[in-house]
């Protein structure tokens, strides 16, 4: 699969990282965090948000691990799960 361009990635985490935190039921808590380890699949060490000056892969990371953090507030064992799996596709795939 292409990467594709930094401005998709930047929408892609923008839309992700604000959106997860108004989910409220577990089955989309859990696909959020599968969608983090998707884009950390798909982009590996490219995960760099413009956003950044200069674009950094931890600063990246550090906000995808955030948004995840608050998905761990659901008590199911489904998100956790997800949670680990995005957690684990970001240390094989961006480090």
């Amino acid at each position: 699969m292409s990467q594709g361009e930094p401005q998709t990635l930047r929408i892609i985490i923008g839309i992700l990282t604000e959106h997860c935190k108004s989910v409220t039921d577990g089955q989309g808590k859990e696909v959020y965090g599968l969608l983090f380890g998707f884009i950390a699949f798909t982009w590996k060490d490219e995960l760099k948000d413009p956003l950044d000056r200069p674009p950094s892969l931890s600063k990246t990371v550090a906000r995808i691990m955030d948004s995840l953090s608050s998905l761990f507030r659901e008590s199911s064992k489904l998100v956790y799960k997800a949670c680990a799996m995005a957690m684990s596709e970001i240390i094989d795939n961006c480090y």
